[in-house]
């Protein structure tokens, strides 16, 4: 009996460190459609920068999430004729040097690293370290986020985090 217990403790810590949530910003991914989703969005947030005619992407500006400011925030809805669900989600905010936006991408890993299974990896288009954070929910071999950073535009960085896409609608055969 002590051996089951045992291993039945060490099953649920090993799962602890690799929890993904399913929410961000009290939108849930699968289940969410857009119109669910938008006046939660607009309460949290305000008004957003865009909203598109088809239902698919709402841009939000100069949030706070989690206690961090993001200049932009894009969640996606992938969808069918018939219904939409939430899918996938940018967090990121610009910056004149590469110091700063590395600095940033580091300050958010931190606060991740004692509620998910990070790695690190170089991301072989900016030449700059990229964290997997947790575990898909929809796929075991991806990661739930991907906190980065890399040039963007011309004279700037950004960094931020990518939660998704995750797949929900299946349209295999």
């Amino acid at each position: 009996m002590k051996k089951v217990l045992s291993l039945l403790a060490i099953l649920i810590s090993s799962t602890g460190l690799s929890y993904s949530q399913s929410k961000v910003a009290d939108i849930e991914f699968g289940k969410t459609s857009y119109e669910e989703a938008i006046p939660k969005l607009k309460y949290k947030f305000g008004e957003p920068t865009m909203d598109d005619d088809e239902g698919r992407i709402v841009i939000f500006s100069d949030i706070y999430y989690a206690g961090q400011k993001f200049d932009k925030a894009w969640f996606f809805f992938e969808s069918t004729t018939t219904y939409n669900v939430f899918n996938k989600c940018w967090l990121y905010s610009c910056f004149r040097t590469a110091k700063e936006a590395k600095e940033f991408r580091d300050e958010i890993v931190a606060k991740l690293r004692d509620k998910y299974k990070v790695t690190e990896e170089i991301d072989l288009k900016t030449k700059f370290k990229k964290y997997n954070v947790g575990v898909s929910p929809t796929d075991s071999t991806k990661p739930y986020m991907v906190v980065s950073a890399g040039r963007f535009g011309d004279n700037g960085y950004s960094a931020g985090i990518n939660y998704g896409p995750f797949e929900y609608i299946n349209e295999n055969f």
